[in-house]
């Protein structure tokens, strides 16, 4: 057990990720607010089509993940109807 500890002392630590994209250093505020059956509120944001919509999507992130990482292909695909 002692030889364990003592081995894994000297391993060398994890690659350090990239520090993060300093134009994602805002929170942007969420546009509207859905209300779950429960009670619990949901912050979501909404970018309207610019001209006539061709359809709708509904884009949900994962865990770790927040909405405004949806802040820079949003606008463009919005930019498309």
């Amino acid at each position: 057990m002692l030889l364990a500890l003592v081995l894994s002392s000297c391993a060398a630590p994890g690659p350090v990720p990239p520090p993060p994209d300093p134009s994602y250093a805002r929170l942007v505020p969420p546009s509207a607010t859905l209300r779950l059956a429960d009670g619990t509120p949901v912050p979501l944001r909404i970018w309207d089509a610019h001209g006539p919509a061709r359809g709708v999507i509904v884009a949900f992130h994962g865990f770790g993940d927040s909405r405004d990482a949806w802040e820079r292909s949003a606008p463009l695909i919005a930019g498309d109807g």
